[in-house]
């Protein structure tokens, strides 16, 4: 038996039935999710930076610098962002019907 677990705990799990969430309130009105929190900070001056950067010129001049010591994590970083990241080799196989519609960059 699995460290922290008893007979009775694991008699008391009970799948949800079709259609039933474990979480039926769902999140509170106004919660805002990580991302949004993460993008609204970066657009924030940091109190400590002399010259009144903001978070996201600050960030974005460290991840250059670690890059320029060679750092490949920042490497890659910052080429998947200027570049794209490289699409992968997809195998298709079977009766697939694929309908490809290219558009201009200014077009919707």
């Amino acid at each position: 038996m699995p460290k922290g677990s008893s007979e009775n705990s694991r008699k008391n799990l009970k799948p949800f039935k079709p259609g039933e969430s474990g979480n039926p309130k769902g999140k509170k009105p106004g919660t805002l999710n990580i991302t949004t929190i993460i993008k609204k900070k970066l657009k924030e001056v940091a109190p400590t930076d002399k010259a009144g950067r903001k978070y996201i010129n600050l960030l974005a001049e460290s991840l250059i610098l670690n890059a320029m010591k060679g750092n490949g994590t920042a490497i890659k970083s910052i080429l998947d962002r200027v570049d794209g990241v490289v699409a992968e080799e997809q195998n298709l196989t079977g009766d697939i019907t694929l309908t490809v519609k290219y558009a201009e960059a200014d077009e919707p």
